[in-house]
């Protein structure tokens, strides 16, 4: 991986992180509707990548790095474990739509990749770490391939004149998450 990319998204990667959903979900106070609200709308944001043109060459080359699937086997999960999520049709976040919308409009390879790095990168390297903190198996955070290699393979397709994209990305996937503990507090009166 580029490592002027990755120092030069440091800053906002770690505000991306540092929001209250996720400092909850490393304390594992997430419940399974929280949970499920954040896997529905990931969801979708990873379908959106997964059907990209642009990404169709990414894929086959790396057709482990595909997330949708392991994400619609972690909502069965969910909707065959816990009967009030059975039929439940949760919210889907403004941010999610916006930042679909958003990722549909790029035209540039290196722009769309940039946000691969977040999203995709993100999984590989702490999406290890959550998967033994989340109320589910963790489907999202299996790979069929070895994620050293995925990191390597992917990383190497990453350049530093990506960071400014990649940055902006970041400052999404943060709003993701605002909005997302934002339902969250409302839906439950959690503080």
């Amino acid at each position: 991986m580029s490592t002027i990319l990755s120092t030069s998204t440091m800053e906002s990667h770690h505000k991306a992180e540092g929001n209250e959903f996720i400092r909850r979900m490393l304390k594992k106070e997430i419940n399974q509707h929280e949970y499920y609200i954040l896997m529905d709308n990931l969801f979708i944001i990873y379908a959106s990548f997964e059907s990209l043109p642009l990404l169709r060459g990414l894929f086959t080359k790396l057709p482990a790095l595909k997330r949708s699937g392991q994400i619609n086997l972690e909502l069965k999960y969910l909707e065959k474990n816990n009967s009030a999520i059975t039929g439940w049709n949760p919210c889907i976040l403004k941010t999610t739509n916006e930042y679909v919308d958003y990722i549909k409009s790029l035209t540039e390879p290196r722009d769309i990749m940039a946000h691969v790095y977040t999203w995709y990168m993100g999984d590989l390297y702490g999406g290890q770490m959550l998967k033994a903190l989340v109320p589910g198996p963790g489907n999202q955070y299996d790979f069929s391939s070895d994620v050293k290699e995925l990191r390597a393979d992917l990383g190497s397709m990453l350049t530093a004149d990506m960071a400014s994209e990649a940055n902006f990305c970041f400052s999404r996937v943060y709003d993701f998450y605002v909005e997302l503990q934002n339902v969250c507090h409302d839906m439950a009166g959690i503080s």
